[in-house]
C-alpha cells in the first residue's frame, strides 16, 4: 500500500545545512512582496503627539489612497486610546501602518499598560455618555480588528480593505437619508 503512495507525501529529513539554506532563502524571498509600504514609530505618550501621528500617516499612505480617510479616523481613536487608557504619561507608543499589495492598510497600535485603563473592549455607551464609543467606531470601519496581550500592555490591529471603504462611501447617502431630522 504504500508504494502506491504518491512521492510528494513521503516523509523526506533533510540535512540540516540545506534546511537552513532552504529557509534562508525563502524568507529573503516572501519578506519583500508582503508589504508595499511599511513604517514602524513611536511616540511619547502625550495627546499632542496625535498629530503627529496622522501626519506620518498620510506620509505613508498618501491623500489618494482610498482607505486614508477611514485609516486617520482609525488610528487617531487607536492612537489616542492608548495614549490616554494604556500608558503612563511619557511612556512610548508603538504605531506600525503597513499597506498590503491589494491596498489593504493594516494598523498596530502598541502601549505599555502602565496607565489608567483596563483592556480593550468594546462598550456600548448609553446616550449622555461622553465617551467609549471608540472601539465600536474601529470595530465598524475595520474589516477586521483584534486585541492582544503584548507582554504588560496590549497590541489592538486593525485592517482596512479599499473595498470595504467604496462600498461604505456609495452606501452613506442613503444611509443617512434615512435618518436626517427636519
Amino acid at each position: 500500500m504504500d508504494a502506491l503512495r504518491p512521492m510528494r507525501y513521503m516523509p523526506v529529513r533533510l540535512p540540516m545545512r540545506i534546511a537552513r539554506r532552504l529557509r534562508r532563502s525563502d524568507e529573503r524571498c516572501r519578506r519583500p512582496w508582503r508589504f508595499l509600504r511599511s513604517e514602524v514609530f513611536t511616540v511619547p505618550a502625550d495627546p499632542s503627539q496625535l498629530a503627529n501621528v496622522r501626519a506620518r500617516l498620510r506620509a505613508t499612505l498618501g491623500s489618494d489612497h482610498l482607505c486614508a480617510d477611514t485609516a486617520e479616523s482609525v488610528l487617531s481613536e487607536l492612537a489616542a486610546n492608548a495614549i490616554v487608557h494604556g500608558c503612563a504619561p511619557g511612556d512610548p507608543v508603538r504605531v506600525t501602518i503597513r499597506v498590503t499589495r491589494r491596498a489593504k492598510v493594516a494598523i498596530t497600535v502598541t502601549d505599555t499598560g502602565r496607565g489608567p485603563g483596563t483592556a480593550p473592549r468594546i462598550r456600548f455607551a448609553g446616550t449622555g455618555s461622553t465617551g467609549g464609543r471608540g472601539l465600536f467606531l474601529v470595530a465598524s470601519l475595520a474589516s477586521r480588528w483584534s486585541v492582544r496581550r503584548a507582554g504588560t500592555g496590549h497590541r489592538v490591529r486593525a485592517l482596512l480593505d479599499p473595498r470595504d471603504a467604496e462600498s461604505a462611501n456609495s452606501a452613506s447617502p442613503l444611509w443617512l437619508e434615512d435618518f436626517l431630522e427636519y
